[in-house]
């Protein structure tokens, strides 16, 4: 099991023994690590080291039963969710708030539960302390796809487009061993600068392209190739990784003009989909 499956299964595990007494030492042998590799892991993948995760996450569970649960006791709730007495939760609390149990019911503040999401199960490694993806590093030749484009700075247009992509390939019976979704000019799409975003399917001079496509040259690059596995709406979670983990860290240079997924027989709408993502790098 690669290293992001470990900390799901763990994140999966904190999330149904909330109310439980958890420690490191147990988290880190239901994981199959060391108490130093588990500890270094987690917070190189979460950003906070377990403890930290855990503390944030029953004091939210506990600010929203305060808020949604008025007929529950502020002890009862403090028990839910693994405190041990009242005391250590109210400090607990108001660390993370700025302000008591109490207060916060009082004001009736609203707050989102974000339940854990899964990590993108990207092949990591280990390099000067740092837990950092893993990608295969492969030589493209030069291709084309047939494809529709959008020209914006509207993230959720992409999904729209392939949705018209998939409509249009339904519709003319296109049989592509692989789809591709190309994004030039802004790697991760997550600023507000105009990006162009193609949707398509390799295609050759000899075959007819339906008139709602136009072509897109592909040169020939050499990519750090990551595979996203899981549900593809979370493979921005993917991305996060190779951007907060791997580009700081790597001795590839990207070439930063471009970014593409690969779609192939591996895809599915639920857990079990695989998307590839290429990086140019010089």
């Amino acid at each position: 099991m690669i290293h992001s499956e470990k900390i799901n299964s763990i994140l999966e595990y904190i999330e149904k023994n909330i109310d439980l007494q958890l420690t490191v030492d147990l988290l880190s042998s239901k994981a199959g690590l060391s108490r130093f590799h588990f500890h270094r892991i987690f917070k190189a993948l979460i950003g906070l080291n377990p403890m930290e995760y855990i503390e944030k996450q029953r004091v939210k569970r506990a600010a929203f039963d305060l808020v949604n649960e008025k007929k529950k006791k502020v002890i009862d709730i403090a028990f839910d969710y693994g405190f041990q007495s009242h005391e250590s939760f109210i400090r607990t609390f108001k660390k993370n708030t700025g302000m008591t149990p109490s207060q916060f019911r009082k004001e009736k503040l609203d707050i989102n539960i974000r339940y854990f999401d899964k990590l993108g199960s990207l092949d990591l490694k280990l390099s000067n302390g740092k837990v950092i993806p893993n990608p295969k590093i492969v030589t493209q030749k030069a291709f084309t796809i047939a494809c529709i484009k959008y020209k914006g700075n509207d993230i959720d247009a992409v999904d729209l487009l392939w949705q018209e992509f998939w409509k249009l390939r339904n519709h003319y019976n296109i049989n592509s061993c692989y789809y591709f979704g190309v994004c030039l000019h802004d790697l991760d799409m997550r600023n507000k600068e105009v990006f162009d975003y193609y949707a398509g399917y390799e295609s050759s001079l000899l075959m007819t392209i339906p008139k709602e496509m136009n072509t897109l040259e592909i040169p020939a690059e050499k990519y750090a190739q990551f595979t996203h596995k899981g549900s593809p709406e979370k493979i921005g979670l993917t991305y996060d990784q190779i951007y907060y983990y791997w580009l700081p860290f790597t001795n590839c240079i990207p070439t930063m003009n471009m970014d593409m997924i690969r779609v192939d027989k591996r895809f599915d709408r639920d857990e079990n989909s695989e998307i590839d993502i290429f990086i140019p790098i010089n």
